[in-house]
């Protein structure tokens, strides 16, 4: 019999924090397109130049690759990439309890406004939230669409978040009989 995988206390103890990212547009948007349209051009010029051979020689697709490289890197400057590592789940749930719902929402397990926006601020590792105060955050929230807004939120608190994963195999969701 197999020892039971809770059995492995030093791997779970040496298993780091999740982490995830997300990304935001905060670029000039004509000039972005102007750019990439421009590179497209060449990747599609260069497809077009090799289209009609069986095999495509070394040299031509390493031509391919640095022209895709180019085009990656040349979207780089015009997002902000945001990474968020998760807590302790004990520090998560204490960091809940001391935003209780606001009256006449006492249903409700937390006040998620001000909880989220706390989660993102203990979670975010990348930028570095120290080298912004609060009014420079604030104002870039107000810069940001709703969606974007949510975006940022939801993957500092989708890091947190104890789900199944969906792909688990089902035999690692449900109990063991004895």
């Amino acid at each position: 019999m197999s020892e039971h995988p809770l059995a492995m206390k030093d791997k779970l103890k040496a298993k780091k924090r999740p982490i995830k990212d997300c990304r935001i547009f905060v670029g000039d948007r004509d000039k972005y397109q102007k750019e990439v349209e421009e590179s497209l051009a060449n990747l599609i010029n260069f497809l077009k130049d090799i289209q009609d051979n069986e095999e495509i020689p070394e040299p031509a697709m390493n031509v391919g690759k640095k022209l895709i490289e180019d085009l990656a890197k040349l979207q780089e400057p015009y997002y902000q990439k945001f990474v968020f590592r998760a807590l302790n789940p004990v520090k998560f749930e204490k960091l809940m309890e001391e935003y209780p719902p606001p009256k006449g929402k006492e249903t409700e397990v937390c006040d998620w406004e001000a909880f989220n926006r706390r989660i993102f601020q203990e979670c975010l590792i990348e930028p570095s939230y120290d080298s912004l105060t609060e009014e420079e955050w604030e104002e870039f929230f107000d810069s940001c669409s709703h969606k974007e807004y949510e975006l940022l939120m939801n993957t500092s608190m989708d890091v947190n978040i104890r789900n199944v994963d969906p792909t688990s195999p089902k035999d690692l969701m449900t109990p063991r009989s004895k």
